[in-house]
């Protein structure tokens, strides 16, 4: 499974389950939890019914099996959409059981990274990341850089979900640095993340870059089930660059690969529909954006997380225009507000304000811009950040003028290294943690002290913001 080989993998389970004829001991409750997710696209299995039935309270799970099955369910339950975002939310932090899961010892990443993935797109990437914390820094001690790999990528997604964008970066250029034999299931998720960070850094040259494959690696993409984000975040890309038409087809595209691999839900698939139906009101198909855009806020009010919630209701509000549209971007502000998805909050105080002065609202579309321009900066969103100042400028505001020095000039690798290098670590040792070589950590280092204007180790902490020097 962890190569991507899902039907080979249930076909493995299901003449494991056939050979125990139906023993009710532990391994066969396990490998029916697998079925559960595995077996997903025809009618709900008998044994997730069972399993949802009794587990309607909101206690840890006590048994390593309930917390396979837990973590399954709340899999299931983020990848259809099926039940509102806190049921799931609830599932995953049940299977987590404040460490438990990760303490279970097994070597498989999967049932511990299920429950993290639905944490995260259930509406508590803060959570989701904290939970990560500790994962990856057990991989780190294990030394198992598969784990690493896998645990930097969904801190990463975690991270991006929050507006983190350097953080982010660092932790997928970890993920990317660590891929081997057994992760190439997560490599199309990989590097799709790391371009979406790249283009709300104002990078879409390091964002091509990140998407360009060998033929052979984008056949091996495309067979994974995570190609939809590798094709949500080709198809930004070719927007970013004018190529509107060829932008709308690959969103087009990434919207089948969603439904080939049955993942309904836009909480968790980058809402494509809202962003195709931008596209196709830009080229005057005006029928396809509405289509698209109220099917995408269906699908979003009836899970209800607020990142997909609050970015279908500005793509309605944006397609929709004049008051009502502007009471929809309220709306959206609404919705993000306190969730701690700051990024899309900052894109959507931005259109906000932009819709208010357009309709002739100058003086009032000054706060959500001076506010969405502010988030924008300290996302380091700078593509977000630069369009939120024009706005405010054509508004009648005087924005100050942001510039990058210090911590906020460092790459993501440096930021990693020098976050490790401020806890005490020597070079080796930041060398084993991150899976690179010696003379790699040296030449970031450089960089680093150079940027921060410091000499030494004993003055990083000092340079770095101080919730930097905590990241693992």
């Amino acid at each position: 499974m962890s190569a991507g080989d899902w039907a080979g993998a249930s076909e493995a389970f299901g003449r494991g389950l056939g050979e125990l004829a139906g023993q009710d001991d532990e391994l066969s409750l396990e490998l029916r939890g697998w079925c559960i997710t595995l077996g997903r696209g025809g009618s709900p299995a008998p044994e997730a019914a069972l399993l949802s039935a009794r587990d309607q309270d909101d206690a840890p799970a006590r048994t390593r099996i309930e917390r396979l099955q837990l973590a399954q369910l709340a899999y299931e339950s983020v990848i259809s959409g099926a039940q509102p975002y806190q049921e799931t939310a609830r599932l995953a932090r049940r299977a987590l059981a404040g460490g438990a899961l990760l303490n279970d010892g097994t070597a498989d990443t999967g049932p511990y990274s299920a429950a993290c993935y639905a944490l995260a797109f259930a509406g508590e990437p803060a959570a989701a990341v904290a939970e990560l914390t500790r994962a990856v820094e057990l991989s780190q001690r294990r030394g198992s850089p598969v784990g690493f790999g896998w645990f930097c990528l969904l801190r990463g997604m975690a991270r991006y979900l929050r507006g983190e964008l350097a953080e982010a970066l660092a932790d997928l250029e970890g993920a990317r640095n660590a891929h081997g034999e057994g992760y190439e299931h997560g490599m199309p998720a990989t590097l799709a993340f790391l371009a979406l960070c790249l283009i709300e850094r104002d990078d879409p040259a390091g964002a091509a870059r990140a998407l360009a494959l060998p033929g052979d690696q984008q056949e091996r993409c495309r067979a994974q089930p995570s190609v939809a984000s590798y094709l949500y975040a080709l198809g930004r890309l070719r927007v970013t660059r004018g190529q509107l038409r060829e932008g709308l087809d690959t969103l087009l595209e990434c919207g089948h690969a969603a439904r080939a691999w049955d993942v309904p839900n836009p909480a968790l698939n980058h809402s494509w529909r809202s962003e195709a139906a931008l596209l196709a009101a830009r080229l005057g198909e005006q029928d396809r954006a509405v289509e698209l855009v109220t099917e995408d806020l269906r699908l979003a009010t009836a899970f209800g997380a607020p990142h997909a919630l609050g970015v279908a209701l500005r793509a309605a509000g944006l397609i929709e225009g004049g008051s009502r549209g502007i009471e929809q971007l309220a709306q959206s502000v609404a919705v993000l507000d306190g969730s701690g998805i700051n990024l899309e909050l900052a894109r959507t105080l931005t259109e906000h304000g932009a819709a208010l002065r357009r309709a002739g609202y100058r003086r009032d579309a000054r706060q959500p811009l001076r506010r969405g321009l502010d988030l924008a900066a300290r996302c380091g969103g700078h593509a977000l950040a630069a369009r939120a100042r024009d706005e405010l400028v054509t508004a009648g505001g005087r924005p100050r003028r942001e510039h990058v020095t210090g911590a906020e000039a460092l790459t993501a690798s440096e930021l990693r290294v020098a976050q490790l290098a401020a806890q005490g670590l020597t070079n080796r040792q930041i060398a084993q943690a991150l899976f690179v070589s010696m003379k790699t950590v040296s030449t970031h280092l450089g960089h680093v002290y150079a940027k921060l204007d410091v000499t030494d180790r004993a003055r990083l902490a000092a340079a770095l913001p101080a919730k930097r020097t905590q990241a693992a």
